[in-house]
């Protein structure tokens, strides 16, 4: 999920900026599934190398499960 803090996430894993404004281009608050995602990615930003692909799906990982309420949320020191 892309969210306000999918773009902290994005800032704190050093994704470049080019890749994190593409990002806010993109659909936001939707839930989608791994493979839509991934769809997405490819449609948007086929020219990411694969470690900033890596952080940015990193990201929206930490971002949906933040904002999900099936599980508590673990919170770390840095939050």
């Amino acid at each position: 999920m892309l969210s306000p803090l999918t773009e902290d996430l994005l800032d704190k894993l050093n994704v470049p900026i080019k890749w994190s404004n593409q990002i806010k281009l993109l659909p936001q608050e939707i839930e989608l599934n791994a493979d839509d995602f991934n769809s997405l990615l490819n449609q948007n930003l086929s020219q990411v190398g694969s470690q900033h692909r890596t952080r940015i799906l990193e990201a929206a990982a930490i971002a949906f499960y933040h904002q999900q309420s099936d599980f508590p949320v673990v919170h770390t020191k840095s939050e």
